[in-house]
């Protein structure tokens, strides 16, 4: 995949005030791989936490890096570190939505299937490690609801 850097900016907007918060620039790699009739389309996107200080990237095919702000000598521009990587994404959640309702809004958690134990639960970013079982009764699992 060939990258590209552009140069992005965060803006907020609350009430009627539009503030710039940080610039930053960024590879967004080319959107196909694979050969011939065996290329596919990637998407590539980012998701900022709430407050800020985390970026997500997220691939279509179920990659997953986030990076920790860092201030940059020039105070609106920032650059970012990368701090974990989910090699598997639960694309197939995702896919129902373009909201961020996988990850805790600073991502340090999010929702994950667990196949053998039939039930979702919650990981830790950093470690992929099961943090708790979401009850049965909150969210059903289907094992028609997971694609392989």
């Amino acid at each position: 995949m060939q990258p590209n850097v552009f140069m992005f900016k965060v803006i907020t907007m609350t009430d009627l005030i539009v503030r710039e918060e940080f610039s930053f620039t960024f590879d967004i790699r080319n959107n196909s791989c694979g050969e011939g009739d065996q290329k596919d389309q990637l998407f590539q996107r980012l998701i900022f936490s709430r407050d800020l200080t985390k970026m997500m990237e997220i691939y279509s095919d179920s990659r997953c890096s986030i990076y920790t702000k860092r201030p940059h000598e020039n105070k609106k521009r920032v650059t970012w570190t990368l701090t974990h990587q989910i090699k598997k994404y639960p694309t197939p959640l995702q896919a129902s939505s373009y909201a961020n309702f996988l990850f805790s809004p600073n991502f340090n958690f999010f929702i994950d299937v667990a196949v053998s134990r039939k039930t979702f639960v919650v990981r830790s970013s950093a470690t992929n490690q099961i943090i708790l079982e979401i009850p049965k009764g909150l969210m059903c699992f289907k094992m028609t609801d997971v694609k392989s």
